[in-house]
């Protein structure tokens, strides 16, 4: 919980089941990452890149991630309720499933 992980590499992370909240992954580089099952409740990915990244049945509850990259990204049964994805980027982004209740979503691309 409360991890600390602005500016991490994690390239190709799996993290599966995993539970964090208030996660600070600022600027973090999540591309080819798969996340399965995973709660991040209000955690922080402002400027993270997700490039090529498949969210599966992933929660990401008030979740900011303003000008987040998504491109290529696969986000399958995800909850984004809540979540704040104003000037993300979504080029490519295969979304299926995905609830976006009462999400920001002002000058996503």
């Amino acid at each position: 919980e409360r991890a600390k992980l602005a500016e991490a590499n994690l390239k190709s992370a799996r993290l599966n089941r995993t539970k964090c909240s208030e996660a600070d992954l600022k600027s973090a580089d999540l591309s080819n990452a798969f996340l399965e099952d995973a709660i991040l409740q209000e955690a922080c990915l402002d400027g993270a890149t997700l490039h090529e990244a498949e969210l599966l049945r992933t929660a990401l509850f008030k979740t900011s991630l303003v000008s987040a990259k998504l491109t290529s990204a696969k986000i399958t049964g995800a909850g984004l309720v809540a979540a704040n994805l104003s000037n993300a980027v979504l080029d490519w982004a295969v979304i299926t499933d995905v609830a976006f209740k009462a999400a920001i979503l002002v000058g996503v691309s």
